[in-house]
């Protein structure tokens, strides 16, 4: 078998394998959320290079940690309750949705008020 046979057959091969992963909906939605977090983090390292060449080191690490804080908060004041939500949504059944309502609203105002009392304590 030539060199360039094998490698076309290896590259067919790899093809096949990563179209079978696309099939099942865990291995799609995993391929997903890792590629969204890969931009995620590129798009900040990008934004906090543009944001040094633009404002002082006083500023940009002001910035950085009411960012900082603000994430931590935000994570501190879901208190778990995404996690219920994985852990109790797929077997509600029909009620699901008196249970997602009620969960996101409540999880979505926690922190946003975590995140409006950073900002007014930073100003």
């Amino acid at each position: 078998m030539k060199k360039a046979d094998f490698r076309a057959s290896i590259l067919i091969a790899i093809k096949e394998e990563f179209s079978s992963l696309f099939r099942l909906s865990l291995y799609r939605n995993a391929i997903y959320l890792m590629l969204n977090s890969a931009m995620y983090a590129l798009t900040g390292f990008f934004f906090w290079i543009v944001a040094a060449r633009l404002y002082p080191p006083e500023v940009i690490g002001l910035a950085s940690s009411a960012i900082a804080a603000i994430g931590l908060l935000s994570l501190l004041s879901t208190a778990g309750l995404d996690y219920g939500l994985l852990r109790f949504l797929p077997t509600a059944g029909g009620d699901a949705q008196e249970i997602f309502i009620p969960q996101a609203f409540l999880t979505s105002l926690t922190r946003s008020s975590a995140s409006q009392a950073v900002q007014l304590i930073i100003q």
